[in-house]
């Protein structure tokens, strides 16, 4: 009982724990101006399945090969991570020729550098559905309120049974009896033979065996 006891504690402060990092890394400012996205398509399959989490970090410059991830990123719109194929430099800008893994045919449009929020340089696969499980209103309540709440029911039920068992010591009748029952086996244990007196100790038992002794 209490091996699951512990097992379902560690298993609640492993989901608060997880609560907590998804709602830093999605609202706290990251170190470096990284920021964390989730992959909504599977455009760049195999290298970053759909639902992976990627960690972007934005620099000067990128080259041919790297993970970028370029647009617009607001509420109806999703920015999109995909690999540059070739740059086309030209009166000192710089645009990125992008494609999809997935893909047969490279982007339609040209990237320009200022569109790029930043490069790749972390991915973890399927924890994307984690995090936005954790974000809905479902994921929320399983995740942060159920188990807060059994928390804060297994500290009172401690506490009450703390304060059950001082009670109990404390209690002046029960305490009273404990003494009178002392007190009676004390006397009845007079009554036998010196080898059978203080055998047992003060207690209901003991009162039971030495009542015995006295009836054979």
């Amino acid at each position: 009982m209490k091996s699951a006891k512990k097992i379902l504690q560690w298993i609640i402060l492993a989901e608060l724990v997880f609560a907590g990092v998804v709602a830093y890394s999605f609202f706290a400012p990251l170190p470096g101006k990284a920021e964390i996205k989730i992959v909504q398509s599977g455009s760049m399959e195999p290298s970053l399945p759909v639902g992976s989490v990627v960690a972007i970090v934005p620099r000067a410059s990128y080259a041919v090969g790297d993970i970028i991830t370029f647009g617009s990123d607001t509420k109806s719109k999703i920015p999109t991570t995909h690999r540059i194929l070739s740059i086309e430099r030209e009166d000192g800008s710089v645009r990125y020729v992008t494609k999809g893994d997935a893909n047969e045919e490279r982007d339609n449009n040209l990237v320009s550098h200022s569109e790029v929020i930043g490069g790749v340089v972390a991915t973890v696969p399927r924890l994307g559905y984690m995090i936005d499980f954790a974000r809905s209103k479902n994921g929320f309540t399983f995740m942060v309120v159920i188990p807060a709440l059994l928390i804060m029911l297994d500290e009172i039920i401690n506490i009450v049974m703390i304060m059950k068992g001082t009670q109990r010591r404390k209690d002046p009748v029960i305490s009273k009896n404990a003494e009178h029952r002392k007190e009676a086996i004390a006397r009845v244990s007079q009554g036998l033979p010196r080898e059978e007196q203080g055998t047992r100790s003060a207690s209901l038992e003991g009162y039971s065996v030495v009542l015995r002794k006295l009836q054979t």
